[in-house]
């Protein structure tokens, strides 16, 4: 399915959301309009013990619509962008 992100791998991926703290956002969004904004609203608005950090490596419109400090307070989350091309260390 073009577009959409897969309601099994969702489905499976809640299981083990929680646990989970970094999450790495290779795409551009220009082939298929990945990453999906309700998926990663999902991720951030979960209940979680860990700040999660968002690292994306192409400056597209899911990461400028996640980039206010405001949400960023309330969901506790940070968000980066490593367009460098260079190694990220975790």
């Amino acid at each position: 399915m073009q577009g959409k992100p897969c309601k099994f791998n969702q489905e499976v991926s809640s299981l083990y959301i929680n646990h989970w703290r970094i999450f790495l956002i290779s795409t551009d969004g220009s082939l298929h309009g990945h990453p999906d904004l309700e998926t990663i609203a999902r991720l951030i608005a979960r209940p979680a013990k860990v700040k999660r950090q968002l690292i994306f490596n192409y400056a597209n419109n899911t990461f400028e619509f996640f980039d206010r400090q405001d949400w960023m307070d309330k969901y506790n989350y940070s968000i980066v962008l490593n367009s460098t091309g260079t190694a990220i260390e975790l």
